[in-house]
Parts: C-alpha cells; structure tokens; sequence
C-alpha cells in the first residue's frame, strides 16, 4: 500500500516472501508509477488470506524505502563568492566548496574529483578520489591552478568549479553543476635569470652576473655575486629581470647588520626603483621575487662544521672551504664519517647552508645535512653554480 492505494504484488504459499531487489523494484514500479526515485519514501506491507469466501488480513508492517533511479549528481556549493589570493600566506588553507551526496549504484562506494577552468579552457583537476564532500586548497595551489589554466596574473577573474562523482556502476563520472567563484591571483611566472648590475661592474645590464632561479621554488633566486671594488668602499647595485635596462627593480626597506668580525648581512621587502648599497665584497645573495624580499651575506668563508667532518671534532672546529671561480664551487678535502653537518659562514652560527638532501641546499634553510656513505676521505664540493645548489662527494 502506498498512500491510500493498495495494490497486490506477489501470490505465494510459503509463509514468507522472498525477490530479488532488482525484481521487488520492478513489481513496485508497476503497481505504483508514481514511486519516487533517488529518494526515500514509506510503504505498508499486508499478508491477505482467502477461505472461500472469507478474507483474513494481518497486521500492516511498514517499510522506509530507498528506490534508486537514474543517477544523480551531487549538489555544488561555493563556500566564498569572491576571494583574494594573498602572496604572503601561500600555504593559507581556503575552504572553497562544499557538496550534497550523489546518487549512483546501489551500495556503492563514491568518490569525488574536483575540477576547475576559466573561461572557455579545459577542466584541469584540483584533486582527485576525495570521499568527503568538501573541498579545501592552499592558496598558492589554487593561484598556480588558476594560471595554468589560463587566468590572468594579478588580476580578478572568474573560475569555474564542478565536482565529478565515481562509482562502479559509473566509471566515467556523473558531474555536477558549476560553481563559480572570483578569484583575484598575484604574478605566477617569472624569468629563468635576474641580472645584478652595478657599479662593480660598470653597471652594464648586459654583462652583469646573473642568478638563476630555483628549479623547485618558483620566483626563488639564489646566487654568489662578488659585488667587490677596487679599493674597497660601499657600491650600488640593483636587479633587472632583462639584460637590460627594462623593468629593473631594487629592494626596499633595507636593514643592514653587521656581524662578528665585521661582515655584514642584509635584509629588505618591497620594491623601488632606486639602488641597493652594500659594502665591498662576495655575496650570498637569495631574492624571493614572489613576496618581494631580500636577503644577503657577505661570504668571506665557507666552512664544514658538525659530526660529519672528522676534523670539525663534533661540532667545534671549522674545516675551510676553498673558493674556485671556474667552477663556482667551494671545495674541502677531509675525513668524513656518518653523521649530521652543516655549511657555516665566516665562521659564525648566525648564517649557514643546510637542506633536506645534498641535491637541495639553500643558504635560507636550517636543516642540517646528512652524510650516509663509507667513512673516509673526500672532496666535499658545494656547487653555488645551481639553484638549488647541491654538494657532491668525491671519494
């Protein structure tokens, strides 16, 4: 019985009554078109038995009932109308969308693939096999996602999401509608190479030295730059994207500190258009052209320390480091053994390189570094020459 129809829909003579789901659907569907699908509804089931002429009913039994028809997709919600990436928190987590439950095959397990695209572009997937209904992205994921698939650098534009649900029974997916969402993104693309001219140089774009950028950090330049004049003195200097003078920037807020015996460091943030002025010498130099940032040592020397080297005696003595130009490399020559070491400079704990493995190194990172082969002797070679820059050990 649904609603006030009763309808017989099996004879038997057993004292149950037993059907294949597939079956049971179809005789409720004949004797009920009306039935919902993709939803639940209630139904009252009776046993009728006739004697001649005298007809016995028992009690009703009711039933909530799930009828899966054709599938249905699950119901996109934006969580934010409009958001503005912010480049100083690109690991800031967004809460970008949420979802109703699809309706696939029956007692199937469903899986759910985010995807996104601007304009008239292709659906690039955000993420993929999620079996919760909700969506969230750090943002330089989402602001790198958003320029890949073609939206404007620096600018709002409107990205359009939809969700993808999976099953067994639906292997190519049943999509949802679209959300769409402003997104105001910051610059994504930046060039392989700043140019440092200045007036060590004679301030030539053209052949200035150049720092390339890192290949697993995007807008991420690190490099060894000898800034040193005749004399010595201060000197300017400034950056140009181009070997030219087109676009050419310099750091602002420049804070400038010296340390132990003299050497200096250098820190800023933001940009201007007039020069940058250090003292004469070598410099590590690390610009981050993405947040807009600087920081610079002035390298005298570059030493193992730590339980690695054998002569570093468990983190108290320096081994130095020989600067080679051909190769732009420091080299040592010295007994190593297991353990933990880093690269320090000039001799001080204030500055130094480490990395999480020898083929990533960063005057920017604290990690200290791991030798794991044979003890002996070897030739511990920093190569600046890279970004990131890398060690090799040459038995």
């Amino acid at each position: 019985k649904f609603g006030e129809a009763a309808v017989k829909i099996a004879s038997t003579a057993e004292l149950f009554y037993k059907v294949p789901k597939t079956e049971f659907k179809a005789a409720l569907y004949a004797a009920f078109p009306d039935l919902p699908q993709n939803d639940t509804f209630t139904m009252t089931f009776y046993v009728s038995v006739t004697n001649g002429s005298d007809m016995y009913q028992s009690d009703p039994v009711t039933i909530d009932i799930y009828a899966y028809g054709d599938a249905v997709s699950a119901e996109l919600t934006p969580l934010v109308e409009s958001i503005v990436l912010d480049v100083t928190d690109p690991t800031g987590v967004l809460d970008l969308l949420t979802w109703g439950p699809a309706r696939l095959g029956y007692n199937e397990p469903i899986t759910y693939d985010v995807l996104m695209k601007y304009g008239e572009g292709e659906y690039v997937s955000l993420a993929a096999g999620l079996t919760e209904r909700q969506f969230s992205i750090t943002v330089d994921e989402l602001n790198e996602a958003a320029v890949g698939a073609g939206a404007p650098e620096a600018q709002e534009a409107n990205l359009d999401f939809t969700v993808k649900a999976f099953s067994e029974s639906f292997q190519t997916g049943v999509i949802s509608n679209t959300a769409t969402i402003a997104v105001t993104t910051y610059i994504a693309t930046y060039p392989e190479f700043i140019y440092v001219p200045g007036g060590y140089q004679g301030w030539d774009p053209a052949t200035a030295p150049r720092i390339k950028q890192s290949t697993v950090k995007k807008g991420y330049y690190e490099g060894m730059v000898d800034l040193t004049v005749e004399g010595g003195g201060d000197v300017g200097f400034k950056f140009s994207p181009n070997p030219a003078w087109e676009g050419d920037f310099a750091i602002d807020n420049i804070e400038v500190t010296t340390f132990g015996d003299g050497y200096t460091a250098l820190t800023g943030s933001g940009t201007t258009g007039g020069d940058i002025t250090v003292p004469s010498g070598m410099y590590n130099i690390i610009l981050n052209k993405k947040l807009n940032t600087l920081y610079m040592i002035q390298v005298e020397t570059l030493s193992l320390i730590g339980a690695a080297p054998v002569a570093s005696n468990g983190w108290a003595n320096d081994v130095d480091m020989v600067y080679d130009p051909e190769t732009n490399t420091f080299q040592a020559t010295t007994e190593m053994q297991e353990g933990e070491f880093k690269i320090r400079v000039n001799h001080d704990w204030t500055h130094s390189a480490g990395g999480e493995s020898i083929s990533n190194v960063s005057f920017g990172t604290g990690t200290n570094l791991v030798f794991d082969k044979t003890a002996g002797e070897y030739k511990v070679v920093l190569n600046v020459g890279v970004n990131p820059y890398t060690i090799t050990y040459i038995n």
